[in-house]
C-alpha cells in the first residue's frame, strides 16, 4: 500500500544586505482511498496526518504542524541564530 505522501514548503528570505536564508518544511502523512472533512482546501480531504485528514484537524493543530508552520519555524531559527 504505497499511499505515502508529505506536503512541503520552501521559504527563501532576502535580508536588506542581500544575504538570502533558504528553509524548507514538510509534514508527512499518507493519501486517502476518498476524500474526508470540510474544512481546509486543495488536497487536505485526501491528505491523511495520522487518523485524521488536514480536512479534519483543527486550525489550531494544523496551524503547529503543517509544512508552513515547519517552514516559519525553521526560518525563525536561521534568524535568531545571526
Amino acid at each position: 500500500d504505497k499511499r505515502g505522501a508529505h506536503f512541503t514548503c520552501t521559504i527563501h528570505f532576502i535580508k536588506a544586505d542581500g544575504e538570502e536564508i533558504a528553509v524548507e518544511g514538510k509534514v508527512f502523512g499518507k493519501i486517502a482511498h476518498k476524500p474526508v472533512g470540510e474544512n481546509g482546501f486543495g488536497y487536505d480531504p485526501i491528505f491523511m496526518y495520522g487518523n485524521k485528514s488536514f480536512a479534519q484537524v483543527d486550525s489550531e493543530t494544523k496551524n503547529t504542524v503543517s509544512h508552513r508552520a515547519n517552514a516559519l519555524k525553521a526560518l525563525l531559527e536561521q534568524l535568531t541564530k545571526q
